[in-house]
């Protein structure tokens, strides 16, 4: 769900991020109306992703960069999360203790959780039980917010999901699907001429064993850089349109046993291996008109969301301080 937030922005409150060494004495960040976002809070939120950026190839200069789009990111977000809980202080919405218990619940059952490994989780993650029921506490509240301002109001005709239907046959009518796998060799992280022909050459004596009668699942496993190596290069079924066009386009002309030739992906230098086909015929309209309903409602909630949310903060006080 979209987080909402209303702001004045205060500007930097450090003279440099922690993570990167420098003292930080927290300071107002932004003003939302007539309450303030933290410098402090604002670390919070960012902390995960400047610990990713750092670990990064990237040189000093893009980290720092990137830590800047991230932190002027979250300080939106952080905005429109504090527009909302004004929102529903307004509105007067309430959420219950019992309610926090049964989300908690049933997130600890969707992630296979016992208590001793949830608060082991917690633990790790350096937060404690009283800020994850706060966090939970607040995604009903604002999740109440939306059914009160945009949910309830939206209709979806069934004119509107039988069009939609007519109109993708891509996603709906048949469509092949390929048992596949594959041998991967990452492309350099920093190219030179040097470093790419010499993994080319390589995939280019992997291929050649393979013309010759070498069993793919063993070439895969010995040379692939993929995860699923040790599966043979298995990827298992995927529909057609879910693959990059230079894939499909080489597997095309390919019948089942057959492979293709060295293809660039965004991944690296790949050769695939077809091992089946599965064609699958066009859904009837009955079978997906709910799937339908759903993706369209979601688009509509969305578009009325940003509208709402931009009424919201234009008529709110929002003041950035640099």
């Amino acid at each position: 769900m979209p987080m909402f937030f209303f702001v004045t922005v205060v500007g930097i409150i450090a003279t440099a991020d922690p993570l990167y060494g420098g003292k930080v004495v927290d300071r107002v960040m932004a003003i939302v109306n007539d309450e303030i976002i933290s410098l402090y809070e604002l670390d919070q939120r960012v902390r995960p992703y400047a610990k990713k950026i750092k670990n990064t190839t990237s040189s000093p200069t893009e980290q720092i960069e990137l830590l800047r789009k991230v932190r002027e990111e979250n300080l939106n977000l952080l905005i429109d999360e504090k527009l909302a809980d004004q929102e529903i202080r307004r509105l007067q919405i309430r959420v219950g203790d019992t309610e926090v218990d049964r989300e908690i619940e049933r997130f600890k059952s969707a992630n296979q959780l016992t208590d001793e490994d949830f608060q082991e989780a917690l633990a790790t993650q350096g937060g404690s039980l009283e800020e994850f029921r706060r966090e939970i506490k607040n995604q009903i509240l604002r999740a109440r917010l939306v059914n009160w301002e945009i949910r309830s109001k939206i209709v979806i005709t069934h004119e509107e999901i039988e069009a939609y239907y007519n109109s993708h046959p891509e996603e709906f009518g048949s469509e092949n699907k390929y048992f596949l796998k594959n041998i991967l060799m990452n492309a350099p992280a920093i190219k030179s001429q040097d470093e790419d022909t010499e993994v080319i050459n390589r995939l280019n004596r992997i291929h050649e064993k393979l013309m010759d009668g070498e069993a793919f699942d063993a070439m895969a496993r010995e040379y692939s850089q993929a995860p699923n190596a040790v599966d043979g290069g298995s990827l298992g079924l995927i529909s057609k349109s879910a693959l990059a066009p230079q894939i499909q386009e080489a597997l095309a002309p390919l019948k089942p046993g057959e492979f293709t030739d060295i293809i660039i992906t965004d991944q690296g230098y790949q050769i695939f291996y077809l091992e089946d086909i599965e064609t699958h015929s066009a859904d009837h309209f009955e079978k997906v008109k709910d799937k339908i309903e759903d993706k369209l409602y979601k688009q509509v909630i969305n578009q009325q969301y940003e509208k709402w949310l931009q009424d919201l903060r234009t008529r709110a006080h929002i003041k950035l301080i640099r």
